[in-house]
Protein backbone atom coordinates (compact mmCIF):
# COMPACT_ATOMS: atom_id res chain seq x y z
CA UNK A 1 0.00 0.00 0.00
CA UNK A 2 1.65 3.21 -0.68
CA UNK A 3 2.41 5.18 2.42
CA UNK A 4 0.62 8.25 1.57
CA UNK A 5 -2.84 6.56 1.35
CA UNK A 6 -3.02 6.83 5.14
CA UNK A 7 -2.55 9.89 7.71
CA UNK A 8 0.47 11.62 8.48
CA UNK A 9 -1.60 14.00 10.14
CA UNK A 10 -3.84 13.37 13.54
CA UNK A 11 -5.64 15.69 15.28
CA UNK A 12 -6.51 14.18 18.40
CA UNK A 13 -8.57 16.50 20.65
CA UNK A 14 -10.11 16.91 23.01
CA UNK A 15 -13.63 17.47 22.20
CA UNK A 16 -15.65 20.99 22.86
CA UNK A 17 -12.45 22.92 21.46
CA UNK A 18 -12.98 24.69 18.56
CA UNK A 19 -12.18 21.56 16.53
CA UNK A 20 -14.92 22.55 14.27
CA UNK A 21 -13.23 25.75 13.62
CA UNK A 22 -10.03 24.09 12.54
CA UNK A 23 -11.59 21.84 10.60
CA UNK A 24 -12.82 24.29 8.22
CA UNK A 25 -9.37 25.56 8.15
CA UNK A 26 -7.42 23.64 7.12
CA UNK A 27 -10.29 22.38 4.36
CA UNK A 28 -9.06 25.61 2.59
CA UNK A 29 -5.44 24.76 2.36
CA UNK A 30 -4.74 23.25 -0.93
CA UNK A 31 -2.04 20.60 0.30
CA UNK A 32 -4.40 19.17 2.69
CA UNK A 33 -6.37 16.11 2.37
CA UNK A 34 -9.26 15.72 5.07
CA UNK A 35 -11.59 12.60 4.11
CA UNK A 36 -15.59 13.63 4.08
CA UNK A 37 -16.40 12.06 7.34
CA UNK A 38 -15.32 14.86 9.86
CA UNK A 39 -14.13 12.04 12.71
CA UNK A 40 -13.38 8.81 10.96
CA UNK A 41 -12.68 7.55 14.72
CA UNK A 42 -10.64 4.39 13.49
CA UNK A 43 -8.93 3.74 16.35
CA UNK A 44 -11.16 4.48 19.23
CA UNK A 45 -13.98 2.38 17.67
CA UNK A 46 -13.10 -1.40 17.78
CA UNK A 47 -15.47 -2.50 15.40
CA UNK A 48 -13.93 -0.41 12.77
CA UNK A 49 -10.53 -0.98 13.76
CA UNK A 50 -11.37 -4.45 13.15
CA UNK A 51 -11.95 -3.55 9.41
CA UNK A 52 -8.03 -2.94 9.35
CA UNK A 53 -6.16 -0.39 7.82
CA UNK A 54 -7.23 -1.50 3.73
CA UNK A 55 -10.41 -0.52 4.86
CA UNK A 56 -9.66 2.42 6.64
CA UNK A 57 -7.70 3.62 3.60
CA UNK A 58 -9.90 3.05 0.94
CA UNK A 59 -12.63 4.75 3.04
CA UNK A 60 -11.62 7.73 4.09
CA UNK A 61 -8.43 8.66 1.71
CA UNK A 62 -8.90 6.90 -1.72
CA UNK A 63 -9.65 10.40 -3.15
CA UNK A 64 -6.76 11.69 -1.84
CA UNK A 65 -4.67 13.39 -4.64
CA UNK A 66 -0.86 13.87 -3.60
CA UNK A 67 -1.52 16.08 -0.45
CA UNK A 68 1.50 16.62 1.45
CA UNK A 69 -1.11 16.12 4.52
CA UNK A 70 -3.19 13.29 4.80
CA UNK A 71 -5.34 14.36 8.25
CA UNK A 72 -8.01 12.19 10.39
CA UNK A 73 -9.32 15.08 12.54
CA UNK A 74 -10.78 12.27 15.61
CA UNK A 75 -11.13 14.40 18.86
CA UNK A 76 -12.00 11.61 20.85
CA UNK A 77 -8.51 10.23 20.39
CA UNK A 78 -7.16 11.80 23.19
CA UNK A 79 -9.67 10.54 25.59
CA UNK A 80 -9.63 7.29 24.24
CA UNK A 81 -11.96 5.12 26.34
CA UNK A 82 -11.24 1.49 27.34
CA UNK A 83 -8.07 1.82 25.81
CA UNK A 84 -4.47 3.91 25.22
CA UNK A 85 -5.36 4.90 21.75
CA UNK A 86 -2.42 6.92 21.62
CA UNK A 87 -0.45 3.65 21.67
CA UNK A 88 -2.76 1.54 19.20
CA UNK A 89 -2.11 4.67 17.01
CA UNK A 90 1.92 4.40 17.58
CA UNK A 91 1.79 0.61 16.86
CA UNK A 92 0.01 0.71 13.67
CA UNK A 93 1.35 4.54 12.06
CA UNK A 94 4.37 4.17 13.54
CA UNK A 95 5.74 7.50 15.92
CA UNK A 96 6.67 9.42 12.77
CA UNK A 97 3.37 11.37 12.70
CA UNK A 98 2.32 15.22 13.36
CA UNK A 99 0.10 15.38 16.61
CA UNK A 100 -2.62 18.42 17.51
CA UNK A 101 -3.66 18.78 20.41
CA UNK A 102 -6.38 21.57 21.56
CA UNK A 103 -7.18 22.56 25.07
CA UNK A 104 -9.79 24.94 26.19
CA UNK A 105 -10.28 25.93 29.98
CA UNK A 106 -11.56 22.78 31.34
CA UNK A 107 -14.25 23.90 33.39
CA UNK A 108 -15.97 25.75 30.27
CA UNK A 109 -15.36 22.76 28.35
CA UNK A 110 -16.74 20.41 31.05
CA UNK A 111 -19.78 22.34 30.95
CA UNK A 112 -20.00 22.63 27.26
CA UNK A 113 -19.88 19.06 27.45
CA UNK A 114 -22.75 19.14 29.91
CA UNK A 115 -24.36 21.02 27.55
CA UNK A 116 -24.26 19.26 25.12
CA UNK A 117 -25.96 16.10 26.82
CA UNK A 118 -28.58 18.00 28.70
CA UNK A 119 -30.09 19.84 25.89
CA UNK A 120 -28.62 18.55 22.68
CA UNK A 121 -28.66 14.93 23.38
CA UNK A 122 -31.34 14.51 26.38
CA UNK A 123 -29.53 12.07 28.29
CA UNK A 124 -28.65 14.04 31.37
CA UNK A 125 -31.36 14.82 33.68
CA UNK A 126 -29.26 16.05 36.64
CA UNK A 127 -28.56 20.12 36.74
CA UNK A 128 -24.71 20.59 36.06
CA UNK A 129 -23.84 21.16 39.99
CA UNK A 130 -25.01 17.80 41.01
CA UNK A 131 -24.01 15.78 37.49
CA UNK A 132 -20.16 17.34 38.86
CA UNK A 133 -20.80 15.54 41.77
CA UNK A 134 -21.72 12.41 40.67
CA UNK A 135 -19.14 12.39 38.03
CA UNK A 136 -16.54 13.39 41.02
CA UNK A 137 -17.69 11.08 43.38
CA UNK A 138 -17.72 7.93 40.98
CA UNK A 139 -14.00 9.01 39.23
CA UNK A 140 -11.73 7.33 41.79
CA UNK A 141 -13.46 3.73 41.08
CA UNK A 142 -13.78 4.31 37.24
CA UNK A 143 -12.62 1.03 35.53
CA UNK A 144 -11.16 0.18 32.43
CA UNK A 145 -14.63 -2.10 31.52
CA UNK A 146 -16.36 1.19 32.97
CA UNK A 147 -14.46 3.31 29.93
CA UNK A 148 -15.62 0.67 27.60
CA UNK A 149 -19.10 0.67 28.26
CA UNK A 150 -18.97 4.36 27.46
CA UNK A 151 -17.40 3.97 24.69
CA UNK A 152 -19.91 1.46 22.67
CA UNK A 153 -22.51 4.04 24.16
CA UNK A 154 -24.05 1.25 26.75
CA UNK A 155 -24.40 3.81 29.52
CA UNK A 156 -27.76 4.72 28.44
CA UNK A 157 -28.75 1.40 30.72
CA UNK A 158 -27.99 2.29 34.17
CA UNK A 159 -27.40 4.79 36.62
CA UNK A 160 -23.88 3.49 36.94
CA UNK A 161 -22.73 3.59 33.92
CA UNK A 162 -24.53 7.43 33.70
CA UNK A 163 -21.75 8.15 36.25
CA UNK A 164 -19.19 6.64 34.42
CA UNK A 165 -20.19 8.70 31.45
CA UNK A 166 -20.19 12.06 33.15
CA UNK A 167 -16.67 10.92 34.27
CA UNK A 168 -15.24 10.09 30.95
CA UNK A 169 -17.18 12.75 29.12
CA UNK A 170 -17.10 16.18 31.31
CA UNK A 171 -14.45 15.43 34.14
CA UNK A 172 -11.55 13.21 32.48
CA UNK A 173 -10.75 15.23 29.16
CA UNK A 174 -9.47 18.03 31.06
CA UNK A 175 -6.64 16.33 32.63
CA UNK A 176 -4.41 18.02 30.29
CA UNK A 177 -1.23 17.01 31.65
CA UNK A 178 -1.85 13.89 31.42
CA UNK A 179 -3.16 13.62 28.26
CA UNK A 180 -0.17 15.92 27.21
CA UNK A 181 2.21 13.40 28.67
CA UNK A 182 0.55 10.50 26.69
CA UNK A 183 1.16 11.78 23.47
CA UNK A 184 4.53 13.34 24.13
CA UNK A 185 5.87 10.17 25.68
CA UNK A 186 4.68 7.86 22.45
CA UNK A 187 5.49 10.86 19.48
CA UNK A 188 8.11 13.20 20.81
CA UNK A 189 7.13 16.96 21.91
CA UNK A 190 8.47 18.22 18.59
CA UNK A 191 5.40 16.14 17.00
CA UNK A 192 3.17 17.07 19.04
CA UNK A 193 1.47 21.30 18.81
CA UNK A 194 -0.91 22.47 21.54
CA UNK A 195 -3.58 25.05 20.40
CA UNK A 196 -5.26 27.07 22.70
CA UNK A 197 -9.39 27.89 22.51
CA UNK A 198 -8.34 31.06 24.12
CA UNK A 199 -5.45 31.86 21.58
CA UNK A 200 -7.47 30.89 18.62
CA UNK A 201 -10.48 33.15 19.51
CA UNK A 202 -7.95 36.25 19.98
CA UNK A 203 -5.48 35.63 16.61
CA UNK A 204 -7.33 33.01 14.55
CA UNK A 205 -4.75 33.98 11.81
CA UNK A 206 -1.66 33.56 13.82
CA UNK A 207 -2.79 30.45 15.58
CA UNK A 208 -3.34 29.48 11.71
CA UNK A 209 0.34 30.27 11.27
CA UNK A 210 1.28 28.22 13.53
CA UNK A 211 -0.42 25.52 12.93
CA UNK A 212 0.95 25.48 8.81
CA UNK A 213 4.32 26.05 9.76
CA UNK A 214 4.25 22.87 12.07
CA UNK A 215 2.63 20.71 9.42
CA UNK A 216 5.58 21.92 7.00
CA UNK A 217 3.31 23.72 5.15
CA UNK A 218 3.20 27.65 3.49
CA UNK A 219 1.02 29.95 5.05
CA UNK A 220 -2.33 31.25 3.81
CA UNK A 221 -4.49 33.68 4.97
CA UNK A 222 -7.43 32.35 6.47
CA UNK A 223 -11.49 33.91 7.25
CA UNK A 224 -11.79 35.03 10.74
CA UNK A 225 -15.29 34.40 10.35
CA UNK A 226 -14.71 30.36 9.51
CA UNK A 227 -17.22 28.33 10.56
CA UNK A 228 -17.65 27.72 14.68
CA UNK A 229 -20.20 25.24 16.69
CA UNK A 230 -22.51 27.20 18.03
CA UNK A 231 -24.83 25.93 21.52
CA UNK A 232 -27.63 24.31 20.27
CA UNK A 233 -30.98 23.17 21.61
CA UNK A 234 -33.85 21.15 20.56
CA UNK A 235 -37.49 21.68 18.53
CA UNK A 236 -38.57 18.58 20.07
CA UNK A 237 -36.61 17.05 23.04
CA UNK A 238 -39.43 13.92 23.36
CA UNK A 239 -38.04 12.65 19.98
CA UNK A 240 -34.19 12.92 21.11
CA UNK A 241 -36.03 10.81 24.30
CA UNK A 242 -37.48 8.55 21.84
CA UNK A 243 -34.47 8.19 20.03
CA UNK A 244 -32.43 7.25 22.87
CA UNK A 245 -34.08 4.76 23.75
CA UNK A 246 -34.05 3.10 21.10
CA UNK A 247 -30.25 3.28 20.54
CA UNK A 248 -29.99 1.52 23.79
CA UNK A 249 -32.00 -1.52 22.52
CA UNK A 250 -28.15 -3.29 21.98
CA UNK A 251 -28.54 -5.11 18.70
CA UNK A 252 -30.44 -1.96 16.67
CA UNK A 253 -27.00 -0.38 18.19
CA UNK A 254 -24.70 -2.69 16.94
CA UNK A 255 -26.34 -2.41 13.69
CA UNK A 256 -26.20 0.78 13.03
CA UNK A 257 -22.85 1.33 14.28
CA UNK A 258 -21.90 -1.57 11.77
CA UNK A 259 -18.59 0.43 9.89
CA UNK A 260 -20.08 -0.21 6.48
CA UNK A 261 -23.57 2.13 7.11
CA UNK A 262 -21.48 5.62 7.82
CA UNK A 263 -23.21 7.11 5.41
CA UNK A 264 -26.78 5.38 6.48
CA UNK A 265 -26.14 6.66 9.61
CA UNK A 266 -25.21 9.86 8.76
CA UNK A 267 -28.45 10.36 6.36
CA UNK A 268 -30.65 9.01 9.66
CA UNK A 269 -29.09 11.65 11.64
CA UNK A 270 -29.60 14.45 9.20
CA UNK A 271 -33.22 13.44 9.13
CA UNK A 272 -34.07 13.03 12.63
CA UNK A 273 -31.01 14.87 14.27
CA UNK A 274 -29.61 18.04 13.02
CA UNK A 275 -33.52 19.41 11.71
CA UNK A 276 -33.85 19.21 15.38
CA UNK A 277 -31.70 21.84 16.05
CA UNK A 278 -31.90 25.25 16.89
CA UNK A 279 -29.61 27.71 18.30
CA UNK A 280 -29.40 27.75 22.19
CA UNK A 281 -29.35 31.68 22.51
CA UNK A 282 -29.72 31.93 25.90
CA UNK A 283 -26.25 29.19 28.01
CA UNK A 284 -26.29 30.08 31.45
CA UNK A 285 -23.30 30.39 33.27
CA UNK A 286 -22.18 27.21 35.33
CA UNK A 287 -23.27 27.00 38.99
CA UNK A 288 -20.37 28.98 41.12
CA UNK A 289 -19.90 25.99 43.34
CA UNK A 290 -19.53 23.42 41.04
CA UNK A 291 -16.78 25.97 39.50
CA UNK A 292 -15.06 25.98 42.39
CA UNK A 293 -14.74 21.82 42.90
CA UNK A 294 -14.12 21.71 38.88
CA UNK A 295 -10.90 24.50 40.00
CA UNK A 296 -9.87 22.13 43.26
CA UNK A 297 -9.86 18.73 41.00
CA UNK A 298 -8.31 20.94 37.93
CA UNK A 299 -5.78 22.85 39.38
CA UNK A 300 -2.73 20.18 39.89
CA UNK A 301 -3.35 19.29 36.32
CA UNK A 302 -3.06 22.74 35.34
CA UNK A 303 0.13 23.48 36.87
CA UNK A 304 1.79 20.52 35.44
CA UNK A 305 0.83 21.71 31.75
CA UNK A 306 2.46 25.33 32.40
CA UNK A 307 5.81 23.42 33.46
CA UNK A 308 5.16 20.96 30.24
CA UNK A 309 4.50 23.78 27.45
CA UNK A 310 6.38 26.72 29.17
CA UNK A 311 2.99 28.50 29.15
CA UNK A 312 1.71 30.74 31.69
CA UNK A 313 -2.75 29.77 32.47
CA UNK A 314 -3.33 32.53 34.53
CA UNK A 315 -5.90 33.67 32.01
CA UNK A 316 -7.77 30.28 32.96
CA UNK A 317 -7.89 31.26 36.74
CA UNK A 318 -9.15 34.32 36.48
CA UNK A 319 -12.04 33.21 34.41
CA UNK A 320 -12.54 30.75 37.86
CA UNK A 321 -12.32 34.19 38.98
CA UNK A 322 -15.07 36.00 37.34
CA UNK A 323 -17.65 33.40 37.55
CA UNK A 324 -17.33 32.28 41.20
CA UNK A 325 -17.03 36.09 42.48
CA UNK A 326 -13.77 35.36 44.31
CA UNK A 327 -11.17 38.03 44.46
Amino acid sequence: MPANTLPNFIHAGVPKSASATINAMLRTHPDVFLPRQKEPSFFNTDDRFAEGLDWYSATHFANAQGEKILGDMSIGYATGFGFDTARRIAETLGTDLKILLTFREPIARAYSQYGMSHNKGQLEQLGFAEAIDRALAAGPGITEADRLRVRTGTYYSSKSDMDAFRWCMYVEPGHYADIYETWAGLFGADNILVLLTDDIAADFQRQADRLFAFLGLDPITVEPDMKRNVATALRYPAMRRLLNRLYAFGPLRQFLNAPRLDRFRKSLRRRFLTRNYVENSQVQAPDPEAVMRLRDHYEPQIVRLEKLLGRDLTMWRAKYARETGEP
